[in-house]
């Protein structure tokens, strides 16, 4: 069974994903301090932590931290409360491979994330042609409009293919999303 380590500070927002991540099938381990932290990440071999950007009060902690998944190649997702530049710096120093926003980032959207790191879902981007009889039919079927230009900033919407391998080898989802406001 595939193991997320859960570093997060806020109890509402931990719970929160260990509850939707455990409905998935994942086992969950949770970090509530710096050391905590630590010793899960060594002995237990986690193929995933998912970290509050906030989460170390001590500089010698994060040292050991960004050491620790750097030797084992585990991949980090990091968290903030809020999407900014200055967030998602932090997260890179932190050596996530991926950045979200508990504000504004769904936990499908993180079920999605962790289970692309997994190599369990692959995400394809098709281009839409308006102009053919079966694009736009789609694109209304889909949106329930002719449009796809994002309401929010007026860019091209993508057609999305989301191959979910844990369903099994020919298990697709669609949707049609602004590549700008994920």
């Amino acid at each position: 069974m595939q193991k997320i380590l859960i570093a997060i500070k806020d109890n509402f927002t931990r719970n929160l994903y260990k509850e939707v991540l455990e409905k998935q099938g994942y086992n969950i381990l949770i970090a509530e301090q710096e050391d905590k932290l630590l010793v899960w990440t060594k002995l237990e071999n986690p193929n995933i932590i998912l970290i509050d950007i906030g989460f170390f009060r001590q500089e010698d902690f994060e040292k050991q931290f960004i050491k620790q998944i750097t030797d084992k190649k585990i991949p980090v997702i990091a968290f903030a409360q809020f999407q900014t530049q200055e967030n998602k710096e932090r997260a890179m120093d932190l050596g996530a491979k991926d950045f979200i926003s508990s504000s504004e980032t769904s936990p499908a959207i993180v079920i999605r994330k962790v289970k692309i790191l997994m190599g369990e879902q692959r995400t394809y981007q098709v281009g839409i042609n308006l102009e053919d009889y079966d694009g736009l039919k789609l694109v209304k079927d889909i949106l329930g409009r002719e449009s796809i230009t994002c309401p929010k900033c007026n860019s091209s919407m993508v057609l999305y293919l989301i191959r979910d391998l844990s369903q099994g080898g020919n298990y697709y989802k669609v949707s049609i999303k602004c590549p700008n406001c994920l």
